[in-house]
């Protein structure tokens, strides 16, 4: 047996606050396999503490040869605690999820889609933020896109909220590309921002993913009271 190609991988979150600056204050764990009809699935473990806040993301999610997503499932954990689960199925046209959560107990919702592909499904996950800016054409070189009904799984900053389903509108600004090097390693990468955040007013977010296709996270900045950067400091390719 030959077995599927995969990725794994392991973020840091470190804090350029001036308060305590170089503190790392979250981590991500990460696994990548590439299936022979071309879907990609990601599995993520993310555990982060904020502002008194703990927040355990426990993820997997999958997308299309084209990066539209194809299904999704959450658990979050606030504080060491249950907060809630999600599944989440995608067609060219709609996504579906089913959820329960302590908040709002059990729901079900449904959301028609305007285009395929999609973005992509906001996890919070930092490779699935990468995985978000798969769908922008790198070939018209720098330039800005705008998005419309963004599915994610949560509004809020860390993820903390939900699962289900939620919408948004931002762009994505394409700057060119730039080498990079982290603990992982030095790689080719795209420079992109999400901008025009409104939905939830999140502070300025510039990520680099790599420019081979893959598009894997490998660092990030976001400003603002986050004041943070976002590491690949483990990579290994098998496959």
């Amino acid at each position: 047996m030959k077995p599927l190609k995969r990725i794994t991988g392991k973020s840091l979150y470190i804090s350029e606050r001036d308060a305590n600056r170089g503190e790392t204050w979250g981590f991500e764990t990460f696994a990548i396999t590439h299936a022979k009809d071309g879907v990609r699935t990601l599995t993520a473990h993310c555990e982060l503490e904020l502002d008194g806040l703990h927040v355990v993301r426990q993820i997997s999610q999958s997308a299309h040869a084209d990066w539209h997503p194809l299904e999704g499932h959450v658990r979050l954990l606030t504080d060491g605690r249950f907060a809630g689960s999600a599944w989440y199925r995608f067609t060219d046209h709609e996504v579906e999820c089913e959820a329960f959560t302590l908040k709002d107990g059990r729901v079900s919702q449904r959301f028609a889609l305007n285009r395929r592909p999609m973005r992509g499904l906001g996890t919070h996950a930092l490779q699935a933020d990468g995985w978000n800016v798969a769908v922008l054409d790198y070939a018209k070189g720098p330039h800005h896109e705008q998005f419309h009904n963004n599915i994610m799984i949560s509004i809020h900053h860390l993820g903390a909220t939900g699962p289900k389903i939620e919408v948004t509108t931002s762009g994505l600004q394409y700057y060119g590309d730039e080498d990079i090097t982290t603990p992982a390693g030095t790689f080719r990468c795209h420079k992109v921002a999400y901008v025009g955040m409104v939905t939830n007013d999140h502070p300025p977010y510039v990520l680099w993913v790599t420019a081979d296709g893959e598009f894997i996270f490998v660092k990030g900045v976001v400003e603002g009271y986050m004041g943070a950067r976002f590491e690949l400091v483990e990579l290994t390719v098998e496959g």
